[in-house]
């Protein structure tokens, strides 16, 4: 046996030695079985960017999602500037008539209302007979004295009933009791001057309430000489009652030809009154 691995050696070593020419080559073996397979290699370098491709046609709209809910309310934004003004509009159809309401509850009574203005003057009437020649006077004087007294009737009282939102006014004693060379004007209550001297003036009115007080100034050409006011003649026991106390006055005042002297109401709620107990008169004459 070990002889037969010595002649081995041998012929193998020979073969080494001497090399023969190739043979052809021979058909391919049968594919063996798969191998096991390997570990997974090392991640490799990224390569370069592609070229950017060519846009693709549009596609067709989707179908609407449904409604996303309403998000939270923003800050009040910052107040533009106004609009030019437009132009009107054309005027509607009237509406249908609404049915009527129920009767409101009575209301308080109103104040009373401003003072009337004066009537126009009437005519004059017809002239009567002359009266029966009156007895010589015994004056020294050529002419009568300046006089005059007059008293105010009941139709122009109510006209000063109410003195409230009217501006000062002047007071109208149009009943004449005496009248000595015309110097009274019974229509707007002024006595003119028409001889220069020294004049008595007084006055007699009557409030229509106790309160408020009723003021009345004696009034020389726009110039009021005296003020007398009623509520300086009232006590505690008459002011708080419906009865109202008398106003009265009186002066002397110098007066030159001209000259004008009347009565002036001031604005008051109050106002004046006549009945068939008391008279508003005023009178002057000169000394």
């Amino acid at each position: 046996m070990g002889n037969a691995l010595a002649r081995e050696d041998n012929s193998e070593q020979s073969s080494r030695t001497e090399k023969g020419e190739s043979g052809e080559k021979g058909e391919s073996g049968a594919r063996g079985e798969t191998g096991l397979r390997g570990d997974k290699g090392a991640k490799g370098d990224i390569g370069p960017s592609g070229k950017k491709g060519e846009t693709g046609p549009r596609g067709e709209q989707g179908e609407m999602g449904p409604t996303g809910e309403s998000g939270a309310m923003g800050d009040p934004g910052v107040d533009g500037d106004r609009g030019p003004r437009g132009e009107k509009g054309e005027t509607g159809a009237r509406g249908p008539r609404g049915e009527k309401g129920e009767t409101g509850a009575r209301g308080e009574r109103g104040a009373d209302g401003a003072h009337a203005k004066k009537g126009q003057k009437g005519q004059d009437g017809v002239r009567g007979e002359p009266g029966p020649s009156g007895p010589k006077g015994t004056s020294k004087d050529p002419q009568l004295t300046v006089a005059f007294s007059a008293k105010m009737s009941r139709e122009v009282a109510v006209l000063y009933s109410n003195l409230s939102g009217n501006p000062p006014q002047s007071l109208a004693f149009d009943s004449v009791i005496t009248n000595t060379r015309h110097s009274y004007d019974p229509e707007e209550g002024h006595f003119t001057c028409v001889e220069e001297g020294a004049y008595f003036f007084s006055f007699h009115v009557l409030p229509r309430l106790a309160m408020p007080p009723l003021r009345v100034k004696l009034v020389k050409n726009e110039s009021p000489m005296l003020v007398v006011s009623s509520s300086s003649s009232l006590s505690e026991s008459s002011a708080s009652s419906s009865l109202s106390t008398p106003l009265s006055g009186s002066t002397v005042l110098m007066l030159k030809k001209g000259d004008q002297v009347w009565l002036r109401a001031m604005p008051s709620s109050n106002g004046l009154h006549v009945d068939e107990f008391t008279d508003c008169c005023f009178t002057g004459y000169r000394l």
